[in-house]
């Protein structure tokens, strides 16, 4: 029985290129090598230490890992640029894109016939590959220089439109040289197909991975990422079944989503630290909404203060990330979300809660509010739960004996598992807690 260490050949080939293509970022942020580079030198050295790896690592699977690795730099790149920077630069992206592909492999072809005696088909099939390579792209990268405006979107976008292209022509090229009686007219029919059912393919995708997005409710961030990954690994093997590119079909949703308002837009910004991740895929939300309802009301809220609470609770069951309440001055917002904060505490829907204001002195007026709240019978809120504030002068609090803790550092950056806390701040000393401004 092989098909358990071939299986576990290739997780090691997969998560080896993986780690090596993370490690590489750190690497060319010191020294100027792209990063193309170090996997270059990296494979030189395996194929030189380990030689049976030509034996044991069949050309199937090596092309099948370049595949992948091609639609995630692919759906990335184009994610990275947005539509509306690539459809102010379309007509030069376009244009060294595809006109650019053919008139590179025009000239390769040229040279492979007249220089080096190869005859017009076998040296139009290797003008077609070596026009895939990137020059200018490479040389911003080899000087680590950043290519501002348009002229940097333009690179970035032919980049992404030169690899369906250049594939499409070769294409073109090998039906060319496969079949007897084909004529030139093949090269520009493939090339028509590959790269117009490819686009609305693409097109058609982006519409798709929009709709998934924006309506399907996961149970944590996380899963949206890989999500949209997957979606897009699947929308490159649609356009085979048609002969279509399977590239320019994942680049052109990476472009519509890069710009796209989604319900939940910091999956793209950030990814988590391991235990925050363990956190949101290990924890029951719908479980710890579920014990919102038998909590007791508190005597001393209003009416019309747990109507706003009730209506809070109701947003969250329907996975809303984002509310605003309002209330007349003098009529209790801060023991309305007081409340509201204990009930998700308690409940275990939150765990950290920040409130933020925008002057010292609401700042010190909040404090009191929440050392000054029952929440339990004979229990005030700073005596259940932890209670973190910015330092305050001495005639900011009224009470004499409340010394605020000042919320430590590791608490932003690296808070514990399940550690439970609100915390007071206003806006400049957040900004100087989390910026160093």
């Amino acid at each position: 029985m092989t098909e358990i260490p071939d299986f576990a050949l290739v997780l090691l080939l997969v998560a080896g290129t993986a780690a090596l293509a993370v490690i590489s970022t750190t690497l060319t942020a010191r020294f100027p090598v792209p990063a193309p580079a170090i996997f270059l030198v990296a494979a030189a050295i395996v194929s030189d230490l380990w030689p049976q790896v030509y034996e044991r690592v069949p050309i199937l699977t090596v092309e099948r890992i370049a595949v992948v690795a091609l639609v995630v730099i692919l759906f990335n790149g184009g994610m990275d640029i947005g539509w509306g920077r690539f459809r102010a630069a379309a007509g030069p992206i376009l244009s060294l894109g595809v006109l650019g592909t053919f008139a590179t492999a025009a000239l390769l072809a040229g040279f492979a016939h007249y220089a080096l005696g190869f005859g017009w088909t076998l040296a139009g099939i290797i003008g077609a590959a070596l026009a895939l390579t990137d020059p200018a792209v490479m040389f911003s990268v080899l000087g680590r220089r950043e290519i501002a405006g348009r002229s940097g979107t333009t690179l970035e976008g032919e980049a992404g439109v030169n690899d369906p292209a250049g594939i499409a022509l070769m294409l073109g090229m090998i039906e060319l040289a496969t079949h007897k009686n084909a004529s030139a007219f093949v090269v520009l029919r493939e090339f028509v197909v590959e790269m117009g059912v490819g686009t609305a393919v693409g097109l058609v995708g982006a519409r798709v991975l929009l709709l998934v997005l924006r309506r399907l409710q996961l149970p944590a961030e996380g899963f949206y990422p890989v999500l949209a990954l997957t979606l897009a690994g699947a929308l490159s093997r649609a356009p085979s079944l048609v002969h279509a590119s399977r590239f320019l079909a994942v680049f052109l949703p990476g472009l519509v989503l890069g710009d796209a308002p989604l319900p939940s837009p910091r999956w793209r910004g950030r990814f988590h630290t391991p235990p925050a991740l363990r956190g949101l895929l290990t924890r029951n939300f719908d479980g710890e909404l579920k014990k919102l309802p038998p909590l007791p009301a508190n005597d001393y809220v209003r009416n019309y203060q747990r109507d706003a609470n009730e209506a809070i609770e109701e947003a969250m069951r329907a996975r809303k990330r984002k509310m605003l309440v309002t209330m007349a001055t003098g009529t209790g917002k801060t023991v309305t979300m007081v409340n509201e904060t204990y009930r998700l505490m308690k409940s275990g829907v939150a765990r950290r809660v920040l409130f933020l204001v925008d002057r010292r002195a609401l700042a010190a007026q909040a404090v009191r509010s929440i050392t000054s709240f029952e929440a339990e019978p004979g229990l005030k809120f700073d005596k259940i739960y932890e209670l973190y504030s910015q330092k305050f002068h001495n005639d900011d609090l009224d009470e004499a004996d409340f010394n605020p803790t000042v919320l430590p550092n590791n608490a932003l950056t690296n808070p514990k598992l399940g550690q439970a806390f609100a915390s007071v701040s206003t806006i400049h000393r957040m900004a100087s807690n989390l910026l160093g401004i």
